[in-house]
């Protein structure tokens, strides 16, 4: 039996607008560059997740129905950088399509969390082998502000992306 990885720092993230940008687009396609993601937005993230030892958990579009198909589906994209994230993605938010909000799909995803760790396991919204405290901290980051009223959340600018500020 593998042993469990105790997360406690989490980031819900979403990445459009967040590791890209219409600054970075205009940028790249300037230059004739394959634009997808920022790398220096990318960077700026994995700075963060190491100083913090936070883990991702999806929550956005570039989320497959599972922790499992997303990491394999990140796995085959053409973006060396963007892999490198692979080692801190711990889950996914469910999607609701009727009613869509993204902070109901985080609250969702943490009231799961607190009253059945195995069913947010068994649904593939969590790793098997990660187990979340539980006094865990997080933050959501997004550009998009279809978040719930005191959820912790930092709200990014499409513009820029994800900056140092």
């Amino acid at each position: 039996m593998s042993e469990k990885l105790i997360v406690d720092k989490i980031v819900f993230l979403d990445i459009d607008g967040v590791l890209n940008s219409e600054e970075y687009f205009n940028k790249c396609f300037s230059s004739d560059n394959v634009c997808d993601l920022d790398t220096d937005a990318i960077n700026r993230l994995i700075k963060f997740l190491d100083d913090t030892n936070a883990k991702i958990v999806l929550s956005g579009s570039w989320r497959s129905l599972n922790v499992q198909n997303t990491i394999l589906e990140f796995s085959t994209f053409n973006h060396e950088l963007l892999k490198k994230l692979i080692p801190y993605i711990i889950g996914v938010t469910p999607q609701f399509y009727k009613h869509r909000k993204r902070g109901n799909e985080i609250s969702y995803w943490m009231n799961m969390l607190s009253i059945d760790h195995n069913d947010l396991v068994k649904h593939g919204c969590v790793l098997e082998n990660v187990e979340i405290s539980k006094n865990y901290k997080y933050v959501i980051v997004s550009d998009d502000s279809d978040i719930l009223r005191g959820q912790n959340f930092v709200q990014t600018d499409f513009k820029t992306g994800l900056t140092d500020e």
